[in-house]
């Protein structure tokens, strides 16, 4: 909510003018705007991250949305994994909007056993982290567009500016690695996190 209230603001605040004209003219203002919030973390200093301990974190702070929605963690982590080489609050923001993701969804599916697995593993020299939900999926025509500025495929919008994923394909990106989307319409949804153990 608050972030697309910035978004917003700072649009208007900056000087450009937001026409009803394309809509790419609109999106390509979105994407300067969220590449000038992702520089406000930029001068967090580079750390060896465990990439185990960061997902429980986040996992644990989520705890209250997962009890209130009925919904069960399935957490598999795999022992061991190497440190990669990043920034902790980039990676954490990340990972919570994708566990958010999943939570909305799940909060909006009418399954009785609502579920999120979340797993870790190594793929020689990429970490992969899996976070599935057993929702509804993703329809067919937004597929294409739920990594876009401000695109919001939720039935509840209110509280969600549609950044979520953006911002985590970006931070993603600025590790050397990506977001990409496994989706089985109707039989839940997938979101892969790849992250290379050596950058550049």
């Amino acid at each position: 909510k608050a972030l697309g209230e910035v978004v917003q603001t700072r649009v208007v605040a900056g000087g450009k003018k937001l026409k009803v004209g394309p809509a790419e003219h609109f999106i390509r203002i979105c994407q300067d705007e969220l590449t000038d919030m992702m520089k406000a973390e930029g001068d967090e200093p580079l750390r060896h991250i465990n990439l185990n301990e960061v997902v429980k974190e986040v996992l644990e702070l989520s705890t209250d949305r997962l009890l209130k929605n009925g919904i069960v963690i399935d957490w598999k982590p795999t022992a061991a994994l190497p440190h990669f080489t990043g920034q902790t609050k980039l990676i954490r923001g990340m990972i919570m909007n994708l566990v958010d993701n999943a939570i909305v969804a799940l909060s909006e599916s009418d399954c009785d056993d609502k579920a999120i697995v979340v797993e870790t593993a190594q793929d020689g020299g990429v970490l992969v982290l899996r976070i599935c939900d057993n929702g509804r999926g993703i329809d067919a025509a937004d597929r294409a567009k739920v990594f876009e500025p401000l695109h919001c495929g939720w039935s509840d919008k209110t509280g969600h500016a549609g950044m979520g994923l953006p911002l985590a394909q970006e931070t993603a990106s600025r590790h050397g690695g990506s977001v990409s989307l496994q989706d089985d319409e109707g039989k839940g949804c997938c979101l892969v996190v790849e992250l290379p153990l050596a950058q550049g």
